[in-house]
């Protein structure tokens, strides 16, 4: 328990630090234009295609920390990373690959035709890496940045802000 409280409090101060770094990343256009209502479809296409694209990297680098994981003997990181692969990959209609699927095949985008552009790769690249290369503790750390950063995106984008105008 020590351990997470600190972790958090380094998170936390490195968030402070950088805080004009991270209130680029969160105050994103995409966010800004969904809480406005006025995200363009074509705009929402492309980053849902390059949010698979992301997701898809994402769901290497869990599978690949879940043995790491507990071959180190760390069960209940074991039973989290486990959890979150289920969460992402899951089945057809489950998680975050049936939502992308579901919405490509609504709109009839075909996943083999999209191309990460330079952010998405590099970014995406960077989550693998640190899943095979780095220890558990930076891998982790770097999974609690990037899902702190998606949380703060969807609790910006809420009911009550989708449907303020009138």
């Amino acid at each position: 328990m020590a351990t997470e409280q600190k972790q958090q409090s380094i998170f936390e101060s490195l968030k402070a630090k950088h805080a004009p770094m991270w209130a680029r990343a969160t105050a994103h256009p995409f966010v800004a234009e969904t809480c406005a209502d006025a995200l363009p479809m074509a705009k929402f296409r492309a980053y849902f295609a390059q949010d698979w694209l992301f997701v898809e990297e994402l769901r290497v680098a869990l599978r690949v920390l879940a043995p790491r994981a507990a071959a180190a003997g760390e069960e209940a990181l074991t039973a989290k990373l486990a959890e979150a692969v289920y969460l992402v990959a899951g089945g057809r209609r489950r998680g975050a690959g049936g939502m992308f699927r579901a919405f490509f095949a609504e709109h009839g985008l075909a996943c083999a035709d999209f191309v990460p552009n330079p952010v998405t790769f590099g970014f995406g690249n960077f989550v693998v890496r640190t899943a095979l290369q780095g220890s558990l503790v930076e891998a982790c750390f770097c999974l609690l940045a990037l899902e702190t950063l998606y949380l703060e995106w969807a609790t910006a984008v809420t009911p009550k802000t989708l449907n303020s105008k009138p």
